[in-house]
């Protein structure tokens, strides 16, 4: 960690920038939607296998069919 500060400051305002837009990125398409769900799912089962932070992984992939269901809402009404 102090040999690439800069990196790890970007990577984990990225994160938290993915965390806090992916429920308004499922308005896009019920596709855009998708892939920010795997993306998030592949994200929290990395932190589970090498952070050892089993109940993260079960809890915050919870909400994506929820995201999904939203997304297919939305795209039913504008499209």
């Amino acid at each position: 960690l102090l040999k690439k500060p800069a990196f790890f400051l970007i990577l984990c305002w990225a994160t938290i920038i993915f965390d806090f837009f992916m429920p308004l990125l499922a308005i896009l398409s019920t596709e855009t939607a998708m892939i920010f769900i795997v993306g998030g799912f592949c994200f929290h089962l990395a932190n589970a296998y090498f952070m050892g932070l089993n109940s993260f992984f079960l809890v915050y992939p919870a909400s994506f069919p929820s995201i999904y269901f939203f997304a297919e809402i939305v795209e039913d009404i504008l499209f």
